[in-house]
């Protein structure tokens, strides 16, 4: 226990003896320590990555979510229909100036297979194991 100490004490002087000016600075064992645990950048790369994956398992429910897609459209017909058996626009077509067309769609899907619960679980597993 007493050898770990001092590597870590070295460490934290040498890494606070570059940024001190001119105030002297009281360092114990304990906040030695600390400071080493604070400043470990492997110790916050796993918490990064922590995170990551309980970000990961808290979203990976959200493949039960449908996916939507809603659509619409307005259309003004600006000329007269044209007869298919002539090549020139029929004299007995009415020509109907405010002729609007609308529509709309909607479109919902939900895919699920059991690679998908396969995926779930793996993730939940990722993220207990750390």
């Amino acid at each position: 226990m007493n050898k770990r100490i001092h590597p870590v004490l070295f460490l934290s002087l040498v890494v606070l003896g570059g940024s001190l000016t001119a105030e002297p600075l009281e360092l114990t064992v304990d906040k030695a320590v600390e400071l080493a645990v604070k400043n470990n950048l492997t110790l916050k790369g796993e918490e990064l990555s922590l995170e990551a994956k309980k970000r990961s398992k808290d979203y990976s429910w959200n493949a039960f979510v449908p996916k939507t897609t809603v659509g619409a459209a307005l259309s003004h017909l600006n000329q007269a229909p044209v007869d298919i058996f002539s090549s020139v626009a029929s004299k007995s077509m009415v020509y109907a100036d405010n002729t609007w067309h609308a529509s709309t769609s909607f479109n919902a899907q939900l895919n699920i297979s059991l690679a998908l619960f396969d995926g779930i679980r793996h993730t939940m597993l990722d993220y207990e194991g750390g």
